[in-house]
């Protein structure tokens, strides 16, 4: 399913609503919104280049944290990041 907020800035919001109860999603984006997105929620000053992957680990009761204006901080902690190089079958 593709929703346009994600090329508006607007994925902290979509990721907010979209999150099942089980707390698990993959969120599948590019530059410049999903590093953002990653800064917004752990706080992490990283590239995702094309195909990387990122595991974070987020603490529900402050996702709303995401939205906050001025934002007060990450609510979650990056768990993994996985450069494409390290993920190629070849």
């Amino acid at each position: 399913d593709t929703d346009e907020r994600l090329y508006d800035g607007a994925a902290d919001e979509l990721l907010i609503e979209r999150l099942p109860a089980s707390g698990r999603l993959l969120l599948v984006g590019h530059e410049p919104e999903i590093a953002e997105l990653l800064m917004r929620s752990t706080g992490a000053q990283a590239r995702m280049p094309t195909a990387a992957l990122a595991v974070i680990e987020v603490e529900l009761a402050q996702l709303h944290r995401l939205t906050v204006d001025p934002w007060p901080g990450p609510c979650g902690v990056l768990q993994v990041l996985v450069p494409p190089r390290m993920l190629s079958t070849g």
